[in-house]
């Protein structure tokens, strides 16, 4: 059984979901080539004499005439800006847990199953091989989790946590950007 969101729940889900952000960006994109074709600030004759009467009557009520501080454009970047933080704070927990694992765990049968799985022999007994690999990936790439099943060593080493942190990076700089706009 489904639980039922609260509405403040379901108003935290529609800000941090990925379509708003991605229908806000597109909305002002529209309205940002809109704003470059049409003029902005000029006086009340250039717009009779290129769009007439009605559409300059059309273009005062939206505040076309003066697009980026119309209110509307106004609360779409608003709206952006609420949107990226609160997609931020939503998938904050799982990066973190990412990137500062209590204990690093994996599952080996899921490289056992994979399809690009790679089997070779070699003359060095199973033991020194893999304390040479892990020697080797300790140094290249980090700290190496070593599981041992009978004849069978699985070394485990992950390079680049840190980079799932490049979103909350692009995050704040998107927000800096809004801000100083």
């Amino acid at each position: 059984m489904k639980h039922k969101q609260s509405i403040s729940e379901q108003i935290w889900q529609f800000f941090a979901s990925a379509k708003l952000a991605v229908t806000t960006l597109v909305l002002l994109a529209l309205s940002s080539v809109l704003g470059t074709l049409l003029l902005q600030n000029g006086p009340e004759q250039e717009y009779i004499r290129r769009y007439g009467s009605a559409g300059y009557q059309l273009i005062k009520t939206l505040n076309l005439n003066d697009m980026y501080h119309a209110w509307w454009f106004l609360g779409l970047i608003m709206l952006l800006c609420i949107n990226l933080i609160v997609c931020s704070f939503e998938r904050l927990s799982s990066t973190w847990k990412i990137i500062f694992p209590k204990k690093i765990s994996f599952n080996p049968e899921q490289f056992r199953k994979s399809k690009n799985l790679e089997s070779f022999s070699f003359s060095k007994t199973s033991a020194t091989f893999a304390n040479d690999i892990e020697k080797l990936l300790s140094g290249k790439i980090g700290p190496v989790t070593k599981k041992e099943d009978g004849n069978t060593s699985i070394l485990y080493a992950e390079k680049g946590r840190w980079t799932r942190l490049g979103a909350y990076i692009v995050h704040i700089s998107i927000l800096l950007l809004l801000i100083g706009a």
